[in-house]
């Protein structure tokens, strides 16, 4: 998230506390996020759940650079917000996970509001994971999905795929 364009939308996004419906956006594709920033999950946030026909997200984490607890905070909130559902996304990656509090904040609030979620997708990172993801993936089986059909695939820096 580093590109400039995508800051100042960022910025612009939270000055209006809005973003315009992207109607046709089916794909989101995103590189080193900080999802400790609170700004950059807002506008993550904003842009999946303003684009009705987003089908699949694909999220490569990056080291936070702050405190994560303002985040953690609002993945909560919106898990319990009623109103708020993901309502056509089947498939998420997220590539580079640490396993960080945030992370996994994050990737329970997409379980818990995707309705039809296929596939969550998980691939840790290869240096920052020691113990094979298996934290991580121990931590995600228990997360309750909103989706029926939803299924968590991890796959190890060695390539084995896991699902549960």
């Amino acid at each position: 998230m580093g590109n400039p364009y995508m800051l100042l939308m960022v910025a612009g996004c939270l000055l209006k506390k809005r973003l315009l419906t992207l109607r046709h956006l089916n794909a989101l594709e995103l590189s080193s996020v900080d999802l400790g920033a609170v700004c950059i999950f807002r506008f993550i946030w904003l842009t999946m759940t303003n684009s009705p026909k987003l089908q699949k997200v694909k999220i490569q984490a990056k080291s936070t650079n702050g405190s994560e607890e303002a985040t953690v905070k609002a993945c909560e909130e919106n898990i319990h917000s009623s109103k708020l559902r993901l309502k056509h996304i089947r498939e998420v990656e997220m590539h580079l996970v640490s396993g960080t509090p945030v992370e996994l904040h994050f990737m329970k609030l997409l379980l818990a509001t995707s309705p039809i979620l296929e596939i969550m997708v998980v691939k840790p990172h290869p240096v920052k994971v020691s113990d094979g993801g298996l934290r991580i993936l121990k931590e995600l089986s228990q997360f309750q999905r909103l989706s029926p059909k939803a299924k968590i695939t991890y796959k190890d820096p060695n390539e084995r795929n896991l699902q549960v």
